[in-house]
């Protein structure tokens, strides 16, 4: 299958998706450096643009972000974990996410990990730790964190082995992984406008594959968010372009959401199942 890399994506053009004949998961048929990653998302990686924010507006200017935050929350409430003392965010944009998730536990201390040097003003408002990095930054919160938040993170990297390892030992003797990232599956794959720049396409029976080859128990784990439709499956055309029109007419969201009501949730994106363009999955350390 093609994989559909945006023109300023120049590191993943020309690429194909290939499947493992063993695991069954989905990626990309080239390999890359770290050093060329972190060159890629510090110097290349236009966040701004790609999610439509503008942070001296914060927290209003994503209020998707905020959404998928108090989301998280709330399936965490509603599984019954125990109540977090120390959340991180690995890979937290400029913290919208984070800020959704608060508001469901104010006492709780709070790390942000970004690449990006601009986030630490907005979450020194927040009276929110930041670090510089990526996973390989953060050692010193080794056995510490009750909750660690991935958004759409865990296509991006490019040893997922390694990744899993790296944050379970993050994770405190109660702590539990809080993951989200697209779903995968051959529906939603065509559906894609764009695959870059994800390394790694995840589905259910892949994701629960290698959580538990690492000695993970999986909590949760179902699709979420907004679902594709036939239409998003049509190839680029008068047709396409006509259905989405006449979709978008008929659809009705509430996407304007309260930031004062923090069980205010828009963007469908406290909805499950029936095969949904994302994958949120919790889980925590298997009991020895």
């Amino acid at each position: 299958m093609a994989y559909r890399a945006v023109s300023n994506d120049v590191i993943f053009q020309n690429s194909r998706l290939v499947k493992c004949k063993r695991c069954g998961l989905n990626q990309i048929n080239r390999t890359f450096t770290q050093a060329t990653l972190t060159d890629y998302y510090q110097n290349q990686y236009d966040r701004d643009s790609i999610y439509q924010v503008s942070p001296e507006n914060f927290p209003k200017d994503n209020l998707f972000s905020v959404s998928r935050g108090r989301a998280l929350a709330k399936l965490h409430q509603k599984l019954a974990l125990p109540t977090p003392k120390t959340v991180c965010d690995l890979g937290c944009g400029y913290g919208h996410l984070l800020y959704g998730f608060s508001q469901f536990f104010p006492q709780a201390h709070y790390t942000g990990v970004e690449y990006d040097p601009n986030t630490e003003a907005i979450l020194k408002r927040l009276n929110f730790d930041f670090k510089l990095g990526g996973i390989d930054d953060i050692d010193e919160l080794r056995g510490k964190v009750d909750v660690l938040i991935t958004s759409h993170v865990f296509e991006h990297v490019v040893d997922p082995n390694q990744f899993v390892d790296q944050c379970k030992n993050l994770l405190s003797p109660q702590g539990v992984f809080i993951w989200e990232m697209p779903n995968s599956d051959p529906f939603n794959l065509a559906c894609e406008r764009r695959h870059s720049p994800h390394i790694c396409l995840w589905d259910i029976d892949t994701l629960r594959k290698v959580l538990e080859n690492h000695g993970l128990t999986v909590l949760f784990l179902d699709t979420a968010g907004k679902k594709y439709s036939f239409v998003d499956s049509l190839e680029k055309g008068i047709i396409k372009t006509a259905g989405l029109f006449i979709q978008n007419m008929f659809q009705k969201e509430t996407n304007n959401i309260s930031l004062s009501d923090k069980d205010a949730i828009g963007f469908k994106l406290d909805l499950y199942g029936n095969n949904r363009r994302n994958l949120r999955v919790i889980a925590r350390k298997s009991d020895k």
